[in-house]
C-alpha cells in the first residue's frame, strides 16, 4: 500500500460483534477521495496508518474541534492530494455489548 507514494494514509476494514457473532463486515472502498470522505467518516483511527511526514504536513489534530478530529485530518489529507487506501481486509473487531451500549 505504501510502496505508492500518492498514498498518504492507510487503514482497515472492521468486523461489528454482537454477543460473539460475526454480523457486519465492513470494508470500504480501495480508496477514498476528498468527496468519499466527505459525505461519511468510513475510517477509523484504531486502524488508521499515516506517514509521518504528512501528519506534521496537514497539521495533526486539530484539538480545537469537540469531536471529529480524526475525520478533520483525513478530509485534510485527501484536500492536499493524498491518496486514502484501504487494506481490503478486516483487521480489527467492534465489539457492542449490553454494557457498551446502555454506557
Amino acid at each position: 500500500m505504501f510502496s505508492d507514494t500518492t498514498v498518504g494514509m492507510g487503514h482497515a476494514g472492521s468486523r461489528i460483534v454482537e454477543t460473539g457473532v460475526a454480523d457486519c463486515d465492513v470494508v470500504p472502498e480501495a480508496f477514498l477521495d476528498l468527496h468519499d470522505l466527505m459525505k461519511c467518516c468510513s475510517v477509523s483511527t484504531s486502524s488508521a496508518v499515516i506517514r509521518r511526514h504528512l501528519f506534521a504536513e496537514v497539521g495533526g489534530f486539530d484539538e480545537t474541534l469537540a469531536e471529529a478530529e480524526d475525520w478533520d485530518m483525513w478530509i485534510r489529507i485527501a484536500a492536499a492530494g493524498y491518496k486514502v487506501a484501504d487494506s481490503r481486509k478486516c483487521s480489527w473487531n467492534i465489539r457492542f455489548t449490553l454494557a457498551t451500549i446502555a454506557g
